[in-house]
């Protein structure tokens, strides 16, 4: 049964089924038992009450469970998405906490049970629509994940898979997720001018890009720019952030969630860090970690690394020790490899500063950068 028909027996919006099968919202009573009745089904088999007897969509899974059967020969059919959507939420659960090393080898793993079974065609074909959007979906977390693992060739094929199959099912919000991670990648990599292009294909584009999303492709254009060197970056950082301003629509992907202050405080040091402004960025890196909460163990671990290597530049030792004591701990429970290199250029700028740095903070860094070595090696 597809969305749409879903849509028509409930009376409700597709964007609300969407919603609920992602766990975005809960469903009312009414609609609860509706979905009960249309697919003969539990709440609980539903995914519409969690184990504790609150709402799944409220509570963060603890483990991770298998979605749907995957089993040879098995026909995929409507009742597997809502387990397939659930297995995306907790991917991206587990991420910000623990990071992506070890995740996106479970994601890859799925993701290519899935694709067999589709190029098989052993999926109901009023599915199939929603299918390669599911997937389109799954190739784009399973390439955020290889970005934090540092797994940067696989990087690139998740991103053209989650195009092919979101050009596929028609998913233009994904479609525009996966080029905003295309151009990320291109920029780490140091591909301004690959990062330039992609900006401008989505500002430029067919797209009917919201205030929110205008505000993402612009921030991905001030990277780009100030990458190169162009000072206009800020200006055009400036005109995103005045959009940002402007709040959320009801056109705007559930995606969007992740663009916030912080965020954008993040690109801003970025930028000014690429210019040659120590200072302006140092500020900058430390209102983004500052806004991160102490329960997003990931984001944390990210942000203060960039941190401490923004004091390190900027020869800020005081706070350098006090950014460092807070990663020690936080080492221990993610897996990173992009955090990683940014603690090991940290340590490797120490290093060669030599006796110009403090012997406290050398060490301190050197402890982390082990640390941090260690619990990559265990993974």
């Amino acid at each position: 049964m597809t969305q749409e028909q879903v849509s028509e027996r409930l009376g409700i919006s597709v964007e609300m089924i969407r919603r609920h099968e992602r766990g975005d919202s809960r469903p009312g009573e009414r609609f609860r038992r509706g979905y009960v009745r249309l697919y003969r089904a539990t709440e609980r088999d539903l995914g519409l009450t969690a184990p504790g007897g609150g709402s799944a969509a409220t509570q963060d899974p603890p483990v991770l469970s298998m979605p749907v059967a995957v089993r040879a020969g098995d026909r995929l059919g409507p009742d597997d998405l809502p387990g397939l959507h659930r297995h995306m939420r907790q991917l991206v659960v587990l991420d910000n906490q623990f990071g992506g090393n070890e995740l996106v080898r479970v994601a890859g793993r799925f993701l290519r049970s899935l694709t067999r079974q589709v190029g098989a065609g052993l999926f109901e074909p009023t599915i199939r629509t929603d299918l390669y959007a599911a997937i389109g979906e799954l190739a784009e977390i399973t390439g955020w994940l290889a970005f934090d693992a540092g797994r940067h060739d696989l990087v690139r094929r998740m991103n053209q898979e989650s195009l092919y199959y979101s050009r596929l099912a028609g998913d233009t919000s994904v479609e525009l997720l996966t080029v905003q991670n295309a151009g990320m990648h291109a920029g780490h990599l140091g591909r301004a001018y690959e990062a330039l292009q992609l900006a401008e294909s989505a500002l430029s584009g067919p797209y009917r890009l919201s205030p929110r999303l205008r505000a993402l492709f612009l921030v991905r254009r001030s990277r780009a720019l100030a990458q190169g060197g162009d000072r206009a970056a800020l200006r055009t950082l400036d005109e995103a952030m005045s959009l940002y301003d402007d709040g959320v629509s009801a056109s705007d992907p559930q995606w969007v969630w992740w663009i916030d202050q912080r965020e954008l405080w993040w690109h801003e040091a970025m930028c000014r860090s690429d210019l040659g402004d120590t200072s302006g960025a140092l500020d900058a890196f430390a209102r983004s970690a500052d806004a991160v909460s102490a329960g997003e163990t990931r984001s944390r671990f990210t942000h203060w690394a960039y941190l401490a290597r923004a004091q390190v530049k900027a020869r800020s030792w005081a706070d350098a020790r006090v950014t460092l004591d807070v990663l020690q701990p936080l080492a221990l429970h993610v897996a990173s490899d992009r955090t990683a290199a940014v603690i090991r250029a940290a340590t490797a700028e120490l290093r060669e500063l030599g006796a110009t740095a403090p012997a406290d903070v050398v060490s301190q860094a050197i402890r982390l950068d082990t640390t941090v070595a260690e619990e990559l090696g265990a993974g």
